[in-house]
């Protein structure tokens, strides 16, 4: 069977992922690493990287794989921030099927075709989903989460696995306060349940908790009792650790107050002022054409 070329994915996408035994969604996580030569996706599972992939790749993919770049108000962020070709040096060979430029924000932009200097590019737009299924505010899904959530709305009739996915913060990489983590976790985790999807469990943060076999046991527990007992148990150790946290910022206050200073006075970063003049660009073309 001919692979079909990812523009037409968003359109056909059961026609594009046929060829394939199994989806395997890998977030840019340490945890994560070990799906890259883990068995039992099938003969041929088509990995699928996001981003910055130099976060999870230390060499060259090998396998069947697409690469997904997410979208800013001013395009695809591997673009406007010049990472392009890096990430490409990790994704790009023989067995890689394109990049698939992502928006789920009413003010993301997809990039022109001619921004991806002629790799196989495809187009995504999930603003729609995010708006019906995400949380209102000021946060966004994430990139695997919008992804995931979409795939599993497909029916497609094989496995979708997620590596990585446990809304864990890594202490190696700068954490921005923009996805609502709690609600994702609940929906994937839900999700698992129902063999939507399927978690890669590994790592510390996978560790399931033996309900079923312990109302089997007791069956005076109700799933219903265990449920608001649960929510009891961990409000109240939410509570505790939020007295932690206000005790420990009480502590770093005088610190924060010199970090925030440092900010206001240190000049402005390469990539806010190309976003800057992208931004201004866009400004300017949209008041020449009114």
């Amino acid at each position: 069977m001919a692979d079909f070329p990812i523009s037409s994915l968003s359109s056909d996408p059961h026609a594009f992922f046929a060829g394939f035994d199994s989806i395997v969604l890998v977030a840019n996580s340490r945890d994560a690493a070990s799906v890259l030569t883990a068995p039992g996706f099938g003969a041929r599972p088509l990995f699928v990287f996001f981003n910055r992939v130099y976060r999870i790749l230390d060499q060259p993919a090998v396998r069947d794989c697409i690469l997904i770049s997410r979208s800013s108000p001013v395009g695809a962020s591997l673009v406007y921030r010049r990472e392009l070709d890096d990430v490409m040096s990790l994704v790009q060979g023989p067995r890689f099927h394109g990049i698939l430029n992502v928006r789920a924000r009413d003010k993301e932009m997809l990039s022109p075709v001619e921004d991806f200097k002629g790799h196989p590019i495809g187009f995504l737009d999930l603003v729609d989903l995010a708006r019906r299924f995400y949380p209102a505010g000021r946060r966004m899904p994430s990139t695997g989460f919008a992804f995931a959530l979409w795939l599993a709305q497909q029916k497609l009739p094989i496995p979708i696995h997620l590596a990585g996915f446990s809304g864990v913060r890594e202490a190696q990489w700068r954490v921005f306060d923009a996805h609502d983590w709690t609600w994702e976790q609940i929906v994937l985790n839900i999700m698992f349940k129902k063999k939507l999807l399927h978690p890669f469990l590994t790592g510390e943060y996978f560790d399931r908790w033996p309900v079923e076999a312990l109302t089997a046991e007791f069956p005076d527990i109700t799933p219903a009792e265990f449920s608001i007992t649960s929510n009891e148990v961990l409000s109240h150790r939410l509570s505790g650790t939020n007295r932690v946290i206000d005790h420990i910022y009480s502590a770093l206050r005088f610190q924060l107050a010199i970090r925030d200073l440092m900010r206001r006075l240190r000049p402005r970063s390469r990539k806010q002022r190309t976003r800057d003049k992208l931004l201004a660009e866009q400004s300017k073309a949209g008041g020449n054409a009114a």
